[in-house]
């Protein structure tokens, strides 16, 4: 992916170097994927996630191998406050 801003290169990469960016590609005017939003609140709210989720499914296999290494409750119960203290309302599943 090739980013521009005003005739300038301004980054360029695989859309996981890109998009892991947010603030970046946000400072511009444009958006980042909802899965890298709900990874970047996560992150910021102590939720230890990779940087480079782009799908909903890398974040549920990332979850899912905290959940593996980590006291279940907690973790549910850390996303859960951390997602009703939100304006935005993500939707997704473990399996």
């Amino acid at each position: 992916i090739v980013v521009m801003d005003d005739s300038r290169l301004l980054m360029d990469g695989t859309p996981k170097e890109v998009f892991a960016d947010t603030e970046k590609i946000r400072s511009i005017g444009l958006d980042v994927p909802q899965t890298c939003q709900l990874a970047k609140m996560l992150k910021q709210d102590g939720i230890n996630l990779k940087n480079d989720l782009l799908s909903i499914d890398e974040l549920v296999e990332n979850i899912d191998d905290l959940y593996h290494r980590k006291n279940v409750n907690v973790l549910l119960i850390n996303l859960y406050n951390i997602l009703s203290q939100k304006k935005y309302l993500f939707v997704f599943y473990l399996i």
